[in-house]
C-alpha cells in the first residue's frame, strides 16, 4: 500500500437463506445498493453456500456462474454441507456424509477433544471460538487443500464430495487480522 493511501475494511454479513442460484443474484443486487448508497466500490464479494440437496445442475450452475462474473464473486461453496469445515478441524476426512451424519461425528470430535456436553446446533453462537480452541485451523485449511487437489482436474462440483472452498474466505479474511 502506498504512503497517504487510506484504506478502509468493512464486512457486511447477510444470512439470506436461498438456493444457490439466487443466493449468487442476490449477492449482486446487494453489492449494487451498498455502491449506490455509499458511492464507494466494493472489491470483494462472497456467497458462501452447500450442496445440499440442490440438483447437481443448479449447484454447478452457481459455481460456474460465480468464477465467470466480472467482477468475480468469490465462492466458499461446500459439498455436502458446511460442517464438513467444522469437521475438518478435528479429522482427516475423506467421505461423503449426509448433514446429519456430520453433525454426529462432529459432536463425537468435541467431545473427544474434551467438551463433554457439546450439542450441535447449526447456528451456534460459539463454533467460531469452540473451533479454535478444541480444533485447529490450520489443519483444517490444509485438510482442504488436500480434498481439493483430489478434485483439481474435475469441474463437476456437485461430484466433488466431500469438498470445501470455505478455507479460501478463511485465508483471505485473516490476512486483515490486527498482528
Amino acid at each position: 500500500m502506498s504512503k497517504g493511501v487510506l484504506r478502509q475494511i468493512e464486512i457486511d454479513i447477510r444470512g439470506i437463506g436461498a438456493n444457490t442460484q439466487s443466493l449468487v443474484k442476490k449477492a449482486l443486487e446487494i453489492k449494487s445498493e451498498i455502491e449506490f448508497d455509499t458511492t464507494r466500490p466494493i472489491d470483494q464479494v462472497w456467497v458462501v453456500f452447500d450442496r445440499d440437496s440442490f440438483k447437481k445442475q443448479q449447484f454447478n450452475q452457481a459455481v460456474a456462474f460465480c468464477e465467470q462474473k466480472s467482477p468475480l464473486i468469490n465462492a466458499a461453496w461446500s459439498n455436502e454441507a458446511f460442517e464438513l469445515w467444522y469437521l475438518l478441524h478435528f479429522d482427516d476426512h475423506r467421505s461423503a456424509l449426509s448433514r446429519t451424519q456430520y453433525q454426529k461425528k462432529l459432536e463425537s470430535c468435541f467431545k473427544n477433544a474434551g467438551l463433554t456436553n457439546f450439542r450441535y446446533a447449526k447456528n451456534h453462537e460459539n463454533m467460531f471460538t469452540l473451533l479454535d480452541e478444541y480444533g485447529s485451523r490450520s489443519d483444517a485449511i490444509r485438510r482442504c487443500k488436500a480434498l481439493n487437489k483430489d478434485y483439481s482436474e474435475k469441474r463437476n462440483y456437485a461430484d466433488h464430495n466431500p469438498c470445501t472452498q470455505v478455507h479460501l474466505l478463511v485465508e483471505d479474511l485473516l490476512k486483515y487480522k490486527p498482528s
